[in-house]
Order: C-alpha cells, then structure tokens, then sequence
C-alpha cells in the first residue's frame, strides 16, 4: 500500500500543529517500478488503553511518505476511545482487530500471522516514527547483502514530547552482551527481515516484560546487528507506559532469561561468572527492595548473607556446565 497523504487522512484534533497533524513525510517518486523496488515494510502496534496516545502513532507511520507499506494494529479490547480513533483510519491499514488477548507478546504474533512484508518492526500505541524513517531504513534493506538487523536512534520524550534523551549513538552489539548484561538493545528504531521469524521463532508468549530482548538475543544469536547514524523513532515515558514501571515480575523475567542464556556464552569461565553474579545480585535486590513488611535494617542483612547463595558451588556448577535447571534463590522468600 502507498503511504496516504495529508489530505486523505481525516483533519487532526484541534491545536495539534507538526508531524504528524499538519505536516507529513514528502511522497516519495509515485513508479510501478519504483514501489517494486522499494522493500515492503510490515509494522504491526499492539495496543491496549491508550487512546490519548495511538492517534498520534497512527498518523507518524501512514505518513511516511512510503510506497509500499503494511500497517497492522491489534488491539487488546481497549474500554477507552482507542477502537474510536483506529476506525478512523482503518481503510489505510491491511488488518486490524480488537479482542481480549494474553499480553503485548500474544497480541504481536496474532499480528504477525498477517504479515506479508520483507521487513519487520512493531512500533508501541505511545510511540512514534519521525519524519522520513522508512524511508532511511528502506535505502539499507534494498541491498540483498546488508544485516538482516538494522537499529536507528531514538528521541525518548515525556507525556508532552518534552525532549527527554536523545540516543545517536547505538553501538553494533552481539548476542552475548545482551546475554552478559552488558548492553540493551532498543526495541524502538529496530527492524529486521521478516524471513528472520522462520529461523528463530517469534516472540515467547510466557514474557510480558522481557519477551523483546529473549528475541533480540535469539535473532542476534543468528544474524549480526547493523547501525546508523540518525534518527528513526520517539519513544514516550509516561506513568502508564509497561516500560516505564519497574517491578519484580520484570526483574524476575530478566533474570530468568540471561541465566537460561548464558551457559551459551563461549567466554572465559570469569567473565561469564562475574555476569552470573552480577544478574543473581541485581534480582536479589529488586526482591529485596520489593518485600513488604520488613524494615531497612533486616533488608541491609539479607542482602549481606545473601552471596553465601549465589556463589554456592552447585550454583557455579549449573552456570559453568551448562546445566539449566532453575536456581532457587535460596534464603528469601517471595514478596508478598
């Protein structure tokens, strides 16, 4: 599908000015051969409750300006305006749905079962493309020859797109950073070849937080990571977003992830057990930190007895040997 332009779209709310209400991406050179050629790019927003954002979403990726595009929604059975806003706009995109589901991860694989696209990304109901994006990653897919992978930079803003963080500067990481808690790799600003899915599966459906690194990791266990200077998306922080709330079911699905990983690792047995270490520590203390009912001192004690666990010598056993049966996290109860 070729991108819309600005006068097709319906007119934007009221005193919304800028990308993407009232102005849009230049369209690009209208050719059959031209739209041919230009790579097909699937993009799928999973979506739940987020009416005061999606519009906005919506708008930044059918305004690209870009000849061949698949844009898929699927939302979770939003209660707020969000199915309003998306009926709006829904004979410019190739498939949407709205129905209970069992999480953004579930919601991304219905959305991938209608994929047709040679080119992979899913852009968050609070996020954005900026202006020209698919275009840029389209110039590096167009070669058979470049990464399956490419990441961008990013824009991180607040609820009112008060500039927050620009990130430019994305290093070219390997699967065993991300395994060794080195790096973190955007999920925003990250497409890859859609043939990708049939080498490494799709998004693990048991994850809710972390279930985009676990794929990052399998992906890049397989094709290697490509940047570029410039950038790509806007990601928002706001007080409902899944991203920015830090909790323990996170941290637990962090936890569990790189520890299933990392026997993997083809490094030095001391570096990969200062990353053990580092991984059991750091769930330690979100437990810690989010155990009820205890005061500070006797957290400061747990969190000075607990190493005698993490270094027990059945622990380094499982970590050195590859032996992946859970590790209990021993002398600590869970939360209530």
């Amino acid at each position: 599908m070729r991108c819309p332009t600005l006068s097709e779209l319906p007119p934007p709310p009221p005193h919304r000015v800028g990308f993407p209400w009232t102005e849009e991406t230049p369209q690009q050179v209208e050719s059959i051969s031209y739209a041919q050629l230009s790579p097909k790019i699937s993009i799928v927003t999973p979506s739940y409750n987020q009416g005061k954002f999606i519009e906005e979403t919506i708008r930044s990726v059918l305004l690209q300006g870009y000849p061949n595009l698949e844009y898929i929604i699927v939302d979770g059975g939003s209660t707020d305006n969000t199915i309003d806003v998306i009926k709006k706009y829904e004979s410019y995109l190739k498939y949407w749905v709205s129905e209970p589901d069992r999480g953004q991860s579930h919601a991304l694989n219905k959305g991938i079962d209608h994929v047709t696209g040679d080119v992979f990304t899913f852009v968050n109901s609070d996020d954005l493309l900026v202006p020209n994006a698919l275009q840029r990653v389209s110039n590096h897919f167009c070669d058979p020859a470049f990464s399956w992978v490419f990441s961008g930079g990013l824009l991180q803003v607040d609820e009112c797109g008060k500039l927050l963080r620009e990130i430019t500067d994305l290093p070219s990481i390997s699967w065993e950073e991300l395994v060794m808690a080195k790096r973190y790799q955007p999920q925003s600003g990250t497409f890859w070849r859609t043939q990708a899915f049939d080498v490494v599966g799709r998004f693990r459906e048991d994850l809710h937080y972390f279930f985009d690194q676990e794929f990052f990791i399998r992906l890049l266990m397989h094709y290697q990571l490509k940047t570029a200077e410039g950038i790509f998306t806007q990601v928002r922080f706001h007080s409902e977003a899944k991203s920015y709330q830090s909790n323990l079911s996170c941290s637990k699905e962090k936890h569990d992830v790189l520890l299933e990983f990392l026997p993997k690792v083809q490094t030095d047995w001391s570096s990969k057990f200062l990353s053990y270490r580092l991984i059991r520590l750091s769930y330690i203390i979100d437990m810690v930190a989010a155990t009820k009912e205890m005061n500070l001192m006797k957290k400061l004690f747990l969190l000075v007895r607990t190493p005698i666990s993490w270094t027990s010598p059945t622990s380094i056993k499982r970590v050195l040997l590859s032996d992946n049966r859970p590790i209990p996290l021993e002398g600590l109860d869970a939360p209530r």
